[in-house]
This record gives C-alpha cells, sequence and structure tokens, in this order.
C-alpha cells in the first residue's frame, strides 16, 4: 500500500482506551442508526450534564458516518472534550477523516494508531535491544549502538528521537515512516554494532502502544531469550 494512504492519528492513546474503542464495535449495531437523528442529538457532547456514556456513543456514532458534517461536530468537540473522553474523541475523529478521506478521493486509506502516537505519515515506536550476556552495555558500546542507529535512521527517513540505557539493555525511541519495515532498522542496527564486537543480542522487543516500566522490560528480555516472544 501506497504509504500516503496510510494515516497515523497522532494523539498518544493508552492501550486501554484503543482496546475500548474497538471493543464498541461489538457493542454498537452501526446497521440500524439514524444519522439525522444521532446529528440532532450532538448537542449531548457540549451538555454539562450528559454522561460520559452517551457522550462516549455519539461519539462512536459520528466516526463511522464520515461525512463533512460529522467531521465538523467530532472536532469541535475534540477541541475541547471532556477529560475522560480526549483520548476517545481523538480516535473517534481520525476514524471519521479516514471514512471522509476515503469517500471524497475514492480510495482507500488505512488508519493507524498507537499509544505512543506519531505524526501524519509515522509512527512512534519503541525499540528494546539488549546485551549477549547480561553485562552492561560499555561507554563505547554505548556509542556504538548510538551512531549506528543514527546513521541508519538517517538513511531510512526514520526519526531518531531518544535513546536511553539502562543497564544490559537500551531503549530507542523512533517514528517509523509507513513504507519502512521496522526491521530495516532494527535489524541492520544489531548488525552493524556487532560487526564491531559480539555484544548485542539478535532478538528484540519493540511496541507502539506504551513505554513498559522497568521491571517489565526485564521480565520481557527474559521472554525473549527463552523464546516465548517470536
Amino acid at each position: 500500500m501506497d504509504k500516503d494512504k496510510i494515516k497515523s492519528i497522532e494523539d498518544k492513546i493508552s492501550f486501554n482506551t484503543h482496546k475500548g474503542y474497538i471493543d464498541y464495535h461489538n457493542k454498537i449495531d452501526l446497521d440500524n442508526i439514524n444519522e439525522k437523528e444521532i446529528i440532532k442529538k450532538a448537542n449531548i457532547l457540549f451538555e454539562l450534564n450528559s454522561s460520559i456514556e452517551d457522550k462516549k456513543r455519539l461519539l462512536f456514532y459520528l466516526a463511522h458516518f464520515g461525512t463533512l458534517e460529522a467531521y465538523r461536530i467530532l472536532e469541535k468537540y475534540y477541541k475541547n472534550p471532556d477529560k475522560e473522553l480526549k483520548e476517545f474523541s481523538a480516535l473517534a475523529l481520525g476514524e471519521c477523516r479516514m471514512f471522509l478521506e476515503n469517500e471524497l478521493l475514492d480510495d482507500e486509506i488505512s488508519l493507524v494508531s498507537g499509544g505512543l502516537g506519531g505524526t501524519t505519515n509515522k509512527i512512534r515506536i519503541l525499540i528494546v535491544i539488549f546485551s549477549l550476556n547480561e553485562k552492561d552495555f560499555t561507554k563505547k558500546q554505548k556509542e556504538i549502538i548510538k551512531k549506528e542507529y543514527q546513521y541508519i535512521c538517517k538513511i531510512k527517513h526514520t526519526d531518531l528521537e531518544n535513546v536511553e540505557f539502562e543497564d544490559h539493555y537500551a531503549s530507542i525511541l523512533i517514528l517509523l515512516p509507513h513504507d519502512v519495515a521496522l526491521v530495516e532498522i532494527v535489524d541492520e542496527g544489531i548488525k552493524k554494532c556487532n560487526e564491531l564486537g559480539e555484544f548485542i543480542f539478535d532478538g528484540y522487543y519493540a511496541t507502539n502502544q506504551e513505554i513498559p516500566k522497568k521491571t517489565e522490560i526485564l521480565e520481557i528480555i527474559e521472554k525473549v531469550k527463552s523464546g516465548e516472544y517470536e
């Protein structure tokens, strides 16, 4: 798929909100809704005494109309949402935009969202690489990792946002273009680093949902090394 046909939701969306939005597809019957009636009820979004659940349901309905009128209502609410619905409204607005663009351009556009957010044409991903023998990275090894990933990200038009070291692992935060495979960045980086001395394990962990805590990362590393994560 052409990269221009893939759009990212730029807001950071928590895993629970993202899952809840997807689950709504199983709760709501979209085949038996009256668009005109829903549009008439749009003022519910801006009433202080309206329940969060009613607003959530209305946001979900509007998202799937994919009309300019629905989009404008969602856009207005998104600019000043209830605190509890900030992320949910971002998902609704993004989905409505996708449907609207598909209709106007007569072409299919896909929507990508993740807890770590992104930009229009790039998605933010956290990569965790770790030492071969659970030894802390040396100062020299840290320099090698930074330089190699800076170089690879540059030639792959990927933004390297941050590199942090903790004990025997490194956390690398990138903005990855939709037309670049993650393995092109991670595998090549590990390969180039290991050409200067075998010190990085050839497996890794990557996520676009949320940044794990240190204790979680250590557990993940053990699972990767044991083969639980393929």
